[in-house]
Order: C-alpha cells, then sequence, then structure tokens
C-alpha cells in the first residue's frame, strides 16, 4: 500500500511567506555595500599615477636591474611607490603623488627579493651627500671575507656595486651614477678600502637613492662570466635623501632658538638648532649661515 502523507497547509504557507529566512541566501543587508564611483576613480587615478610614475623612473636603475636579476622586482617597487603616494599629506586623494609622499620608504629595498644585501653581504659602510658641492660619497672600509661575504660554490669573485639615483618623480627627470669595484678574489683575507665618489649637478634638490650591492662573479682565463645569470647578486637602497630647498631650512633656523628645550624621538633633551643640524645632515644639506 502507498502511504499517505498528510500536508501541514499551515506551515507550508508560513515558508513561502518568509522565503528567505528559509533559504540559504544570505538576507540583504548582508550583501556586500558597492562602493561609490567617486572613491573608484581616486584609486584608478592615483594607481594610474603610480604606473607611470614606476615607468618613468625605471631607466634610473637600469645599470642596477642589468647586474641584478629579479622578475618580481618591478612590481615590488610600484608596491613601494603606492605606500610612498598614500603618505602624501599635501594633497587630496586623487591628487596625491609620489613626489610629495614619504620616500623614505624606500629605504632597505632589496632589488632582488632572493637575495637580500644583509645576508649576501655584510661589509661596513659610511654614506655623506653634500647637495651643495653635488657630490655623494660611499666609503667601504677593509673588511674580512670570511666573515662578510656569503660566498656560493661557483664563484670565484666578487664586485661592490654603488649606485646614485637624484631622481624628480613629477617631471620624470633622473639622473644615475654607477660604479663597481675591481674583481675581488673570493679568497681575499682582507680587502682594500674603497671610496665611490657620485658626481651629480651642484645644489642638487632631487630625491637620492644610494644604493651598495655585491655581484658574483666566476673568472676563468681572464674573462668574468656571471653565476645563475647575476639571480644570486644582491643589492638594496641603503639611504635616501628626501628633497628639500636650502631656504626651507634656513627658514628653520632663524626660528631656532637655543634656549627652548625639545625631547627627540629618542627620549634625549635637545635644542632647536642640534635637531636642525641632525635633520640637515640626514637631508644632505650644506650647512646654513644665520
Amino acid at each position: 500500500m502507498k502511504k499517505v502523507v498528510k500536508l501541514d497547509w499551515e506551515l507550508l504557507a508560513q515558508v513561502l511567506l518568509n522565503y528567505e529566512a528559509f533559504s540559504n541566501k544570505p538576507p540583504k543587508s548582508a550583501k556586500k555595500k558597492v562602493p561609490d564611483s567617486e572613491k573608484i576613480r581616486t584609486h584608478r587615478k592615483e594607481f594610474s599615477q603610480v604606473a607611470k610614475t614606476a615607468a618613468a623612473v625605471r631607466g634610473a636603475f637600469a645599470d642596477i636591474i642589468a647586474f641584478v636579476k629579479d622578475t618580481t622586482m618591478f612590481r615590488r617597487f610600484s608596491s613601494q611607490l603606492v605606500a610612498v603616494l598614500k603618505a602624501d599629506v599635501i594633497h587630496d586623494p586623487g591628487e596625491r603623488t609620489v613626489e610629495a609622499g614619504d620616500v623614505t620608504l624606500l629605504e632597505t629595498f632589496d632589488f632582488n627579493e632572493k637575495a637580500l644585501l644583509r645576508r649576501s653581504c655584510k661589509a661596513p659602510y659610511t654614506i655623506e651627500a653634500d647637495r651643495k658641492k653635488g657630490m655623494v660619497t660611499v666609503d667601504i672600509p677593509s673588511f674580512l671575507t670570511i666573515n662578510t661575504i656569503n660566498k656560493h660554490k661557483q664563484s670565484t669573485h666578487f664586485k661592490l656595486l654603488v649606485a646614485v639615483c637624484a631622481i624628480d618623480f613629477d617631471g620624470h627627470q633622473t639622473t644615475s651614477f654607477f660604479s663597481t669595484s675591481p674583481a675581488i678574489k673570493m679568497d681575499t683575507v682582507k680587502t682594500d678600502t674603497y671610496k665611490f665618489e657620485a658626481k651629480l649637478a651642484p645644489n642638487e634638490t632631487r630625491h637620492l637613492f644610494v644604493s651598495i650591492g655585491i655581484a658574483f662573479l666566476k673568472i676563468e682565463h681572464g674573462r668574468e662570466y656571471t653565476i645563475n645569470g647575476g639571480k644570486l647578486n644582491a643589492m638594496q637602497i641603503c639611504k635616501v635623501y628626501p628633497k628639500v630647498t636650502v631656504e626651507e631650512l634656513k627658514a628653520l633656523s632663524r626660528k631656532a632658538s637655543n634656549k627652548k628645550m625639545l625631547v627627540n624621538p629618542t627620549g634625549k633633551l635637545q635644542s632647536e638648532r642640534e635637531m636642525l643640524e641632525a635633520l640637515r645632515i640626514r637631508l644632505g644639506l650644506p650647512k646654513f649661515e644665520d
């Protein structure tokens, strides 16, 4: 005999009337809100600005790219430029620029993600910039290779690399300096002292980027060969000098008072003049006169 199923018509009516409550679909209130078109236009405009800037200044790092091979470099650098742009507190969203952002966020950027400078080469260095003379100096004192260089099995020699780039992100104007040390034998106990001098235009006002790196080589019968196509080479932006005019710093110095004491970020009491002097050195500006 067939089993007769008796329907509860009252319950069925409730199900039909309250379909949303019984279905697996989320309620309308849970649906994601569609972002307004103005916000989308703002994001697109800023990302477009970053993409154009990254493409325009890529030539400034052409010498570095020739030595350091990493297919992710351009994407990672563009991502960092987005962070720089977002740090622009002068312009409104949609009008922000990389030029007005915090370019110091690019410090410690490694051009090769798989070969970080801090792991490949721990050589000490000092960097000095004199904007008035248009000179950037990088000094690398003598060091013991056994404690400093993370050598690769195939390499017989290495070179130290230094690059200095002056960049105007708005005008897409760049000036680059690139130099290498002579090939240094991997079994060298102690290296020589190396001094690199980058000559730029006097009174240089653009952002300055100083990069240091290392390239591993194999030399046979007097010919140099790269190791793994340069994929083991490392280079990093070690110092950034943000753009600033001498007039701006002089204006600050006139307001400085030796009597007024301030607390710097480390918690140490300093006069305004002392803090301004520290700022002057950080930006690579010449000494100002009262």
